[in-house]
């Protein structure tokens, strides 16, 4: 059974000298596996089938761990000031994409929790195969950012094995906030050696539509920036309260290697009998697997009939 170490920071207040409190394991019930420049012309919208998301949890039960608070307050880097773009709602910040990784190895990030200040850390081998399932609670997080650290222990099954370490939120209704995926070579000997990130920002900035706006006669007009990690296609999905999909659409986008972001334009349509919040998200799936995105963003929109 893997061992896992925590500590939050989101108090604003200083809380140097506090004892920290302990991390208790608790058995939890399993949850839904989680199957957000140069000149370049706006990419072409085509209509090709959306990449299927099938459960792959289940075999492991995650752990959740309630995490002590330590006395200091994270602060992530990257706002809209000055022209920067704002920093990623999960950032992993250890380890980075590429990192040779030998068990036990430790994670270390700074996030915005979703509901009751619960965070997934998952990790995942080569076909979408789950190693490694936590549930991470975290305490006091009136502030919003929080810092979190735990150790993942695994078992390979070859010598070196591709894997996706991911980081998911979700809200109220149990739908996906936020996700971000991290690609690692899973190692059975050897000293890990950690990368660094290369990569931490919001994957996607919007102008439109704006979150809490509004889409009208059937129609949802997307334009913004987004940043690429594969050459996989880009699912667009409007997902009601009760995780329906009210209208879902895969893209292919235009890459750019020397941009960060390249632009995205497209429209969505959608049928709906009276006014319907809905959780817009836009992700991508991973290169591991199809059914595991590599980032997923979300907003909250209106659609009207």
């Amino acid at each position: 059974m893997m061992a896992v170490l925590g500590f939050s920071a989101c108090d604003r207040e200083n809380r140097a000298g506090t004892p920290l409190a302990s991390a208790t394991p608790v058995i939890f019930s399993p949850t839904e596996t989680i199957s957000q420049p140069t000149e370049t012309l706006l990419p072409a919208a085509e209509d090709i089938p959306v990449p299927s998301v099938t459960p792959t949890l289940g075999v492991l039960t995650p752990i959740v761990v309630v995490q002590p608070t330590l006395g200091f307050t994270v602060t992530p880097e990257g706002t809209p000031e000055e022209g920067k773009y704002p920093a990623a709602l999960l950032r992993v910040e250890k380890p980075g994409e590429m990192s040779r990784l030998t068990s036990p190895f430790v994670v270390i990030g700074s996030v915005l929790p979703g509901y009751k200040g619960i965070v997934s850390l998952q990790l995942f081998g080569e076909n979408g195969r789950v190693i490694s399932d936590q549930l991470l609670e975290l305490q006091e997080i009136d502030s919003g950012w929080v810092s979190l650290a735990s150790t993942i222990q695994f078992e390979s099954l070859s010598a070196g094995e591709e894997g996706l370490l991911v980081l998911t939120t979700r809200d109220y209704y149990g739908r996906r906030m936020a996700q971000t995926g991290v690609p690692v070579l899973l190692l059975q000997i050897g000293e890990s050696e950690y990368e660094v990130p290369q990569f931490t920002k919001q994957p996607v900035i919007l102008e439109l539509p704006v979150a809490g706006g509004f889409a009208r006669k059937g129609n949802l007009h997307i334009e913004g920036l987004i940043h690429l990690y594969n050459s996989n296609p880009v699912v667009v999905e409007l997902i009601t309260q009760t995780g329906g999909i009210s209208a879902s659409k895969a893209i292919v986008v235009n890459s750019s290697s020397d941009a960060e972001y390249v632009p995205i334009k497209v429209d969505v349509p959608y049928t709906v009998s009276k006014r319907t919040p809905v959780r817009l998200t836009i992700r991508q799936p991973s290169e591991i697997s199809s059914s595991i995105d590599v980032f997923l963003y979300s907003q909250l929109i209106f659609l009207d009939p």
